[in-house]
Parts: structure tokens; C-alpha cells; sequence
């Protein structure tokens, strides 16, 4: 027979005492519990898709010259004043494909998630925005949808100093790689 004693949680917290292994082993117990009980709720990240034919829809492939110019990383931070208004506007566009004047709740796109994607993706797929945010087909559509609408607004709106910084990291790259790839300068 094993006595196990129970503390309060005054005694359990205090710093001059340490657990003996039965402790040790019941708290690993519990919090593994716990922890198993919490993965179980997590639903299951979306099936990855079967191969692939050349029948059906082409992939939306939307190339994102902000990747490395837009996000938390540079002066502006990851919402800048001239692109927030194009990354709220677009957000907030009906996005289910429900007919005029039918019912339903139509919930915006996270504007977080449009400036995340657009910080860290350099080439906007809808396999690129399943991978990072677990969304399924249908729903990472819509934000392959809503940045290749964002993209071009963008480009159109962007400041000086984000033109300059683009075409400086461009000249960059081309002197960078540009012999190993055979481009011309």
C-alpha cells in the first residue's frame, strides 16, 4: 500500500521543496492527459490532394512582389497605412457566391491572415495557403482570390521608398544570380 499525499496548493508551490517520484509521476500522468485530451479536439489539418491531372480547374498562381517588402520585418510593420484600406476592402467583400438577396451569414476574411500570406509567401498557391493555415480547399480559394485582387492595387498604390527598395533588391538579385542562370543583365 502507497500513501500518496495531497498538498495544497500553497505547498506545491513552494520553492524548497521538491516532488518525490510517485509526485513526479502523477503530475506526469495528468498533464499527459491533458494533453492528449486537447490534440484530440484540434480537427485534422486538410488531406493533402491526389496527384495531379491536367483535367479541372488550373491553379491560381498569384506571383507576390511584397514577400520580402511588406510585413513586421520592415519600417512600415505588418499593417502599413498605404496598404491597409486595399487589405480591409478586399476583406470585406462577399465572399461565399450566394445569390443576390439570399440570406446566410457572410463573414469577412482575417485581415491578418491577407498580411501574413502576403509577408511570407512569394508565390501565392492554393496548396502554399493550405500548408500555412490548415484551411480547406474551398476557403483557401478565397484568399488565393482576395490576394490576387490585393497584388495588382498594391503595386498601383505603393510609396516611393517601396519602389525603390524593389527595384534595388531587383538590380540585387540580378547581379547576384544572374550569370549563374544565364539571365542577361
Amino acid at each position: 500500500m502507497t500513501h500518496t499525499t495531497t498538498m495544497t496548493p500553497q505547498e506545491a508551490f513552494r520553492l524548497d521543496r521538491m516532488l518525490t517520484p510517485g509526485e513526479l509521476a502523477a503530475l506526469d500522468a495528468r498533464l499527459g492527459a491533458q494533453a492528449d485530451a486537447v490534440i484530440a479536439q484540434v480537427p485534422e489539418v486538410a488531406q493533402e490532394s491526389g496527384p495531379k491531372s491536367s483535367r479541372g480547374r488550373p491553379a491560381m498562381v498569384v506571383q507576390n512582389p511584397f514577400h520580402t517588402h511588406y510585413g513586421c520585418m520592415t519600417d512600415d510593420g505588418r499593417y502599413p497605412a498605404w496598404a491597409l484600406s486595399v487589405l480591409e476592402g478586399v476583406a470585406r467583400l462577399d465572399w461565399h457566391d450566394r445569390p443576390q438577396g439570399k440570406g446566410g451569414k457572410s463573414m469577412p476574411l482575417r485581415v491578418s491572415l491577407l498580411a501574413r500570406l502576403l509577408e511570407t509567401l512569394p508565390e501565392i498557391t492554393n496548396e502554399a495557403v493550405r500548408a500555412l493555415t490548415g484551411y480547406g480547399v474551398r476557403h483557401a480559394r478565397r484568399y488565393v482570390k482576395a490576394l490576387s485582387l490585393i497584388v495588382p492595387r498594391l503595386m498601383e498604390i505603393r510609396p516611393h521608398r517601396v519602389v525603390a527598395e524593389m527595384a534595388t533588391a531587383q538590380d540585387l538579385d540580378r547581379d547576384l544570380f544572374g550569370e549563374l542562370v544565364g539571365c542577361p543583365k
